[in-house]
């Protein structure tokens, strides 16, 4: 499966690349074998794409004091995400925050109404008991949710029904305190981006920018909009 470049996010101290590649069937194996394999794949991605853009070959990695892999590199880092059709990854060149980048992609799948009640804040679970497609939307708050986690280094020890993000027409919103201090993009993929069974929802956070710009053509981009909200 060939490497496909995804996007590309400049800000105005760094730059942060998106690749990604579609997993091959890996149905006949146990699940951990497959586990193994996807994680292979995705190492194997990260690799092709440091390469790529820099010619780096053979970095070495370490996990920081939140348990977060993290390049021994002074300008670049990385983050990793899989989901069962696809591996990503985001590669960040910058100056202090700007290399500081979380990632994650996911397939819409139907989960049980319980997971809702634990991850999602009481305004999303009410934008998803009024959505025609909660399923989709479900995969936009989650995708987001563990970007944010990866990017911030807390991972699984984060309470995310505390995290309220809301989606409109390509955009982003997150009444929280924590915004002003970020950058937050989702790209939608069409299953044909990469030839795979089912559409991908794929989110990327990173330190905040004066400026942004977001090239991506191959799927629909939601952006992080700063707004001033009244209290909830």
């Amino acid at each position: 499966m060939s490497m496909q470049s995804i996007a590309r996010l400049q800000t105005k101290n760094g730059i942060v690349y998106v690749y990604a590649r579609a997993l091959p069937d890996l149905s006949q194996f146990p699940i951990r074998k497959r586990t193994k394999l996807t994680h292979l794949l995705v190492w194997d991605l990260l690799g092709s794409a440091l390469y790529a853009q820099d010619g780096l070959r053979h970095l070495r990695c370490e996990r920081d004091a939140n348990g977060k892999p993290i390049l021994l590199h002074p300008y670049w880092q990385m983050n990793l995400s899989h989901c069962r059709q696809a591996v990503v990854c985001a590669i960040a060149s910058g100056t202090g925050n700007s290399t500081a980048v979380g990632i994650d992609v996911e397939t819409p799948r139907r989960v049980n109404s319980l997971v809702y009640q634990k991850v999602c804040s009481a305004w999303e679970r009410q934008a998803l008991s009024d959505s025609e497609d909660e399923i989709y939307l479900f995969t936009q708050f989650w995708t987001l949710k563990e970007a944010y986690a990866k990017y911030t280094g807390e991972g699984i020890r984060l309470d995310f029904s505390t995290l309220d993000f809301r989606i409109e027409p390509q955009t982003i919103l997150f009444p929280q305190p924590e915004a002003a201090d970020m950058e937050c993009v989702q790209i939608c993929l069409d299953r044909a981006v990469l030839g795979v069974n089912k559409p991908l929802i794929l989110s990327i956070c990173t330190g905040y920018s004066e400026t942004l710009e977001v090239s991506c053509d191959c799927g629909t981009v939601y952006r992080l909009e700063r707004r001033s909200y009244a209290a909830n």
